[in-house]
């Protein structure tokens, strides 16, 4: 329940009609000095809530775990400085690190973001709650601040680390930092990630087991009794694998001074933000970077070299010019765009239109890069915010071609913008597509086929439209769905680019939009068979959608694709589940599994699941 107001509402002279004169005047002065009071005590008091936030509207017992696990969900993730529950009011409190990771925090929890099927809401921080609570309660996190004056500005990083500990910390090479499994032989990492996988699987086999004791209910029959560790409760199809050296088809450098030259580098973080200190190393040993992305890099660093009274941003003072490259480039169309982020506002208007030049005579248009590549778009991304993330307050200056590159996927064509999220694997990401494409007319567990000229394909959280588009050959028709209007508009486009006309795309939330579009679709044809596909963020679907899903009529077929297996789990959960007077529809069954390694020599392992109704 979020806590009641405490601003003191001012006195007026309406309130004071029916008082003596003498009165009148005495709470009217009285009135000002509370009133000058308050607003020394506002000045004093505004650096202690400014970078507070509370969170409220959270389910019972909700735990520290919890909120880590939506910070987690950000990309990158958010520091927090300092936190506390107030466990009495169920809500809990979160200090910044910065205004950059409370901005970001504030854009990116949605109507739709919840911590177990709960929504999550947000408020600034009273002074009461300040005063009387959190300055009494508060713990630290990961970053910690130290105030140098009054000033927000001067703030800088109080490192909580000795240069004995940089040193030890710096002793570890890069290169198991950014790709942990690179030593290990690729057989020992593919054992690995399924591991990991199988390990999931018998959680979700032991949530199932739990859930039905709670809910009295009994437990459907795949799942596999306690005794039986070694079983899985779903079959494991394959693991999809493809190119393991170079593969990144976009690489995201950052620019700092690097601890071992003590010279402006363009490569990798490696430090701990946490104990407040960061570097950036050289990247030319990091086997999954191009050729191209590496002496792209070397380039601008040759580059910088020239401005040397200009220094990188410091994340943690939030001062300096050079931000980010990112790289991105297309085997197949053989295109490259190459964009470079930096903050406008420390750059001279000569020295700036200056590096525009020498950016356009570095990277030229048109000429052979590297192996064949082409740079068809040079731009820059002036961003003078606290955080990395590109926002709405962001401008695009391009300085050659167009704003995205052509990407190939399954004879489909994409245009990929600098910021737009797209696989960075392509080979690996065409045989996930192929491996959906299958299972949507052959996964199930009956031995019939779907009718494929009959189907309609219910892409959900269908972003830019890559999977349906890609699916799209043979079947009746693709209906995508997503939030987010600017994607919806790129799925439209892409469609077009792609000469399909069965595709029609809505924007809106899934469990709002699907029950009406599949009613509509029943009526005017009996001949419609449905399979969805959903391809989540990190966090998982809302709770919301996974109540539409599992109400859905005529939905009996659905394939999860999920970069994050755990909230995968949790969401299967939800759809596997029994009726109850609280779940309501047919509960699906998982019917296989398979991984996906978009990621070698990283610990991230992609997993596709598909899962149907039986109506045992």
């Amino acid at each position: 329940m979020e806590p009641a107001k405490t601003e003191d509402k001012p006195l007026v002279e309406e309130d004071l009609g029916n008082v003596e004169p003498d009165v009148k005047r005495q709470k009217a002065e009285n009135s000002e000095t509370v009133s000058q009071k308050k607003q020394s005590e506002d000045g004093a008091k505004n650096h202690g809530i400014s970078m507070r936030l509370c969170l409220y509207n959270l389910p019972p017992y909700v735990s520290f775990k919890d909120i880590e696990k939506l910070l987690e969900s950000f990309e990158p993730e958010i520091c927090l400085d300092q936190y506390c529950l107030d466990k009495r009011k169920n809500i809990f409190f979160l200090k910044f690190a910065s205004e950059g990771d409370k901005s970001r925090f504030c854009e990116g929890v949605t109507p739709e973001t919840q911590i177990r099927n709960r929504k999550v809401k947000f408020r600034p921080v009273t002074h009461k709650e300040y005063t009387r609570f959190v300055r009494k309660n508060e713990v630290g996190y990961k970053t910690r601040l130290s105030e140098v004056g009054k000033n927000q500005a001067t703030k800088e990083v109080a490192t909580k680390a000795t240069e004995e500990e940089i040193a030890e910390e710096m002793k570890t090479p890069l290169k198991l930092k950014v790709t942990p499994f690179c030593e290990l032989p690729y057989e020992e990492q593919t054992e690995k990630k399924k591991e990991y996988l199988f390990d999931l699987i018998r959680l979700l086999n032991t949530k199932m087991i739990k859930r039905s004791k709670d809910t009295r209910t009994q437990a459907p029959s795949w799942v596999v009794d306690q005794d039986q560790k070694e079983v899985l409760c779903c079959k494991f199809d394959q693991f999809v694998s493809g190119p393991t050296e170079n593969y990144r088809n976009k690489a995201e450098f950052s620019i700092g001074y690097s601890y071992h030259t003590k010279k402006v580098t363009v490569g990798f973080n490696h430090g701990n933000c946490g104990k407040g200190y960061m570097y950036v190393e050289d990247p030319s040993e990091i086997r999954i970077m191009s050729h191209e992305a590496l002496k792209a890099a070397k380039d601008l660093q040759t580059l910088l070299e020239k401005y040397e009274q200009y220094k990188p941003f410091d994340r943690f003072n939030h001062g300096g010019v050079w931000r980010n490259l990112t790289i991105r480039q297309s085997a197949k169309t053989h295109e490259m765009l190459v964009n470079v982020h930096l903050n406008p506002q420390e750059l001279t208007a000569d020295d700036y239109e200056k590096f525009k030049q020498d950016l356009k005579l570095t990277f030229k248009e048109g000429q052979d890069y590297n192996d064949g590549y082409k740079i068809v778009s040079l731009s820059i991304f002036e961003n003078s915010d606290t955080s990395d993330a590109i926002s709405e307050k962001s401008t695009l200056v391009l300085l050659f071609g167009q704003e995205y590159l052509t990407e190939e996927l399954l004879g489909k064509n994409f245009h990929v913008s600098a910021n737009a999220f797209f696989q960075v694997n392509t080979p690996v990401c065409e045989s996930l597509f192929k491996l959906v494409n299958k299972w949507c007319f052959s996964g199930g567990a009956t031995s019939d086929q779907q009718n494929q000229a009959n189907t309609t394909l219910l892409d959900i959280c269908c972003g830019t439209g890559t999977i349906g588009i890609c699916c799209s050959d043979g079947i009746k028709k693709i209906i995508g769905v997503d939030i987010v209007e600017s994607a919806i508009e790129n799925a439209k486009q892409n469609a077009i680019a792609n000469g399909i006309t069965n595709a029609e795309y809505h924007c809106g939330r899934a469990e709002k939009v699907l029950p009406d579009l599949l009613k509509e679709l029943k009526k005017s044809s009996t001949d419609y068979e449905f399979v969805g596909v959903v391809d989540p963020p990190r966090s998982g679907l809302a709770g919301d959608v996974l109540k539409a899903l599992r109400t859905c009529k005529g939905l009996d077929r659905l394939i999860y694709v999920s970069c994050n297996a755990k909230t995968m789990v949790e969401n299967v959960v939800h759809l596997c589940m029994p009726e109850t007077k609280n779940v309501r529809g047919p509960p699906f069954t998982p019917i296989r599994f398979a991984a996906v390694d978009l990621f070698p020599h990283t610990e991230h392992v992609e997993c596709v699941m598909f899962l149907e109704r039986l109506y045992e």
